[in-house]
């Protein structure tokens, strides 16, 4: 179950970003680009904290799915 989260997180960008342009191939490289950003930043952050944990992580991507 945990592992669908990043994935569905992929999949509701590459919808926003079509919403925005026309081109999927916009969409779907602009939202690779913004998933990664997304990963270096939660992971980068969390392991400021010293906190990488799989419920961290879990709480992160459901709250990246529900924004």
């Amino acid at each position: 179950m945990l592992i669908g989260l990043p994935f569905l997180a992929y999949l509701l960008l590459v919808l926003l970003f079509r919403r925005v342009e026309p081109s999927w191939r916009y969409a779907i490289f602009s939202a690779a680009v913004a998933w990664g950003v997304l990963l270096t930043a939660m992971t980068e952050g969390l392991s400021f904290f010293l906190a990488v944990t799989t419920g961290l992580i879990a709480i992160l991507w459901t709250s990246v799915n529900l924004g």
